[in-house]
């Protein structure tokens, strides 16, 4: 069995448990910012992991799109779901 690599920084959230509360303009690209439920911020970039089996697969001016492999329920084949941040506008609640 495999030793099951420790989960650190966005891999400890899924992304229901972030809120995006950015998304910037670098040298290579867009990149967003996340907060958690306790107020520490985390940068996404594309390809940067989130929860144990999601990862970000791109970034737009007003949303992040994440991608999430699933097993079915018998483990044999894994779906996979999208799964998009929309940054709130400022007022919007």
């Amino acid at each position: 069995m495999k030793a099951q690599a420790e989960l650190t920084g966005t891999q400890k959230f899924e992304p229901g448990q972030l809120t995006l509360v950015a998304i910037v303009s670098g040298k290579r690209g867009l990149i967003a910012m996340v907060q958690d439920s306790s107020g520490v911020g985390y940068v996404l970039r594309k390809g940067t992991k989130i929860g144990e089996t999601g990862k970000v697969v791109q970034i737009a001016q007003d949303k992040v799109i994440i991608e999430q492999s699933l097993k079915n329920v018998t483990g044999d084949d894994s779906i996979t779901r999208k799964i998009e941040m929309t940054l709130s506008k400022e007022g919007d609640k």
